[in-house]
This record gives C-alpha cells, sequence and structure tokens, in this order.
C-alpha cells in the first residue's frame, strides 16, 4: 500500500511493502540516496543496499542545452504532478497488472518557489545487462528476439507508452528474463500511432549502436524476428 508524508517542502511517496515512513525518511537523510549533481549522470542510476533491500536511486537531471543553466530543478507546484511521482504510481499500476518492470520504493520531493529536485528508488533486477550492454559481447538467438517482441506487446496491449523504448532500457537477466526501465514520461494511452513510434525508437537506437560498433550484435533479421513475435503474440 502506498503512503505519502510530508514535511517542510519534502514529500516522500512510498511502498509499505519495503520499509515505514519512518525508514524511508531515514534512507534520504543518510545521503546514499542524495540529491547531488556530481554523483549521476542523466540517464544512469546508483545502485546501494538499505537494510535487507538492494536499491537503485535515480536522479532527475535535465538534458540538452537547458542543461548548462538548470540541470536537477523542474517547475511545479503540487508533488503528484511531478515526474517523480508520476513515474512511480504508473510503476506500481505496471505491477499490479504482472508486468516485468523494477518494483518502486520510494519517490522523493523537494518543493521550493514552485521549483523541485527530485529522485526515485526501485529495487534492483539481479545480475542483468541492458540489452544494449549484452549485444556488445554476446549474440541473442531468434527466440531471445522474440521474446523482446512479446514483452513489448504485452506491455502495449495494457496500454503502457514508453517515451524513450532504447536498447538501454531493457534488461536482461541470468535467466534470460526481460525487463524493462525507465518509465519517465511514461503513461497510459489509447489508440495505435504511439505503439508504431515506440517500436521505430528501439530499431533506431540499436542502428545506432551497431553503426557505432561494427561487432554489435543486431542485423535486420533480427528485428524482423521480434516484429513477427509482436505482430503475432
Amino acid at each position: 500500500m502506498s503512503q505519502v508524508i510530508q514535511s517542510l517542502g519534502q514529500y516522500i511517496l512510498f511502498d509499505e511493502a519495503y520499509m515505514s515512513g519512518e525508514d524511508c525518511t531515514q534512507l534520504f537523510a543518510t545521503g546514499l540516496v542524495a540529491d547531488s549533481m556530481t554523483r549521476q549522470k542523466r540517464g544512469c542510476g546508483s545502485f546501494f543496499q538499505y537494510g535487507k533491500h538492494f536499491l537503485v536511486a535515480k536522479y532527475y537531471l535535465r538534458g540538452g542545452v537547458l542543461a548548462r543553466f538548470v540541470r536537477d530543478r523542474y517547475f511545479g507546484c503540487h508533488a503528484e504532478a511531478t515526474r517523480a511521482f508520476k513515474e512511480w504510481r504508473l510503476l506500481a499500476t505496471m505491477r499490479s497488472k504482472g508486468l516485468p518492470v523494477p518494483d518502486p520504493v520510494a519517490a522523493r520531493v523537494v518543493i521550493k518557489a514552485c521549483f523541485y529536485q527530485a529522485s526515485l528508488v526501485t529495487v534492483q533486477i539481479d545480475n542483468a545487462k541492458t540489452l544494449a550492454e549484452y549485444l556488445s559481447d554476446s549474440s541473442l538467438e531468434r527466440d531471445g528476439w522474440q521474446a523482446i517482441g512479446v514483452c513489448i506487446k504485452r506491455f502495449h496491449t495494457h496500454g503502457v507508452y514508453h517515451a524513450d523504448l532504447n536498447a538501454s532500457n531493457i534488461l536482461i537477466n541470468q535467466r534470460q528474463e526481460l525487463f524493462i526501465l525507465d518509465f519517465d514520461k511514461g503513461a497510459i494511452k489509447t489508440g495505435e500511432a504511439w505503439k508504431v513510434n515506440n517500436l521505430e525508437r528501439l530499431q533506431r537506437s540499436l542502428h545506432k549502436l551497431k553503426r557505432k560498433n561494427p561487432a554489435f550484435d543486431f542485423n535486420q533479421d533480427d528485428w524482423n524476428h521480434l516484429i513477427q513475435a509482436y505482430i503475432h503474440s
């Protein structure tokens, strides 16, 4: 069950199945999840252990030209409208539907004068590599590509839109199980056009990695296997 605690402009949304409100407050106070711009690059996570839990912290950092001036602040006066709270709640919804995403543990937002900084903590996926990492030093057989197509179709069937579906946001663990990460700006949608855009974005990311590294194990047949499995699942 989710709960929100508030104190002096700080809002923490958390899952009581993992820790209490007191534990969450202590977690963010320890410095293990510090909103420090020097500790993390955009798109990366910080891995750590807290009690018996192995967790990942993500800091919401800007990209592009604007990041030169405002790296970690966003406009917003209401915690529930922030990117961290929205992503946490979307992850919780997906988990309730049985979709393979990390368990959301806590989201923290600090609001000052209608600008906020935010962090998201999720459970680590054990012994896993991103698809980008996997294909850099391993081969994925036909059934692996088909499994990715089926996995993506599951999300689309539930109307889950991923704003940046790429090879770095798909995880493969040692049991060849698949997970999808990073649902910042994600949403539940209707319609069909966005599903095609999701697939095209993933395809572009794979081609980009292939151009950078000719040894990257991806070709058109692999993509065809993914699409055929997507269509027929």
